[in-house]
């Protein structure tokens, strides 16, 4: 796998245009006002994603595969308790998450519990340092 630093981002591709084809394909959901849109064309000046206050940064492979905003509130409150956003979490974070909520859910009869989640998991975040300049 290789890793892609900030300077490597190209700008999107995504414009309007497709984003409607997302919408009349029922991968994202339709929008009802124009004042405060559900979702938003990323502008063309910027080189990584970024998303501006209230809304998330997502991809359209996300959506074609399943995956989309709003989600849960469950994962919206990982997102707020760990102060990140949904593109931060790693594959495997979702799906430990989605299990999660599959056992509550499936198994316990009940909606994923934020203080069940806190006693399985003990994640915090790391900031690793800079590396020093040589």
């Amino acid at each position: 796998m290789t890793l892609v630093a900030a300077d490597d981002w190209r700008p999107s591709s995504m414009m309007e245009r497709r984003l409607l084809e997302l919408e009349s394909e029922g991968l994202l959901r339709r929008r009802t006002s124009l004042s405060s849109p559900e979702w938003i064309a990323p502008p063309a000046s910027h080189r990584e994603p970024q998303s501006p206050e209230g809304y998330v940064v997502s991809f359209a492979k996300f959506h074609r595969h399943g995956l989309s905003a709003p989600s849960s509130h469950f994962m919206r409150a990982l997102c707020f308790h760990y102060g990140v956003e949904l593109q931060h979490f790693s594959p495997n974070a979702i799906t430990i998450a989605a299990v999660f909520a599959a056992v509550c859910e499936g198994y316990l009869g009940m909606m994923p519990h934020w203080d069940l989640w806190l006693h399985l998991y003990r994640g915090e975040l790391f900031n690793a340092p800079p590396e020093p300049l040589a």
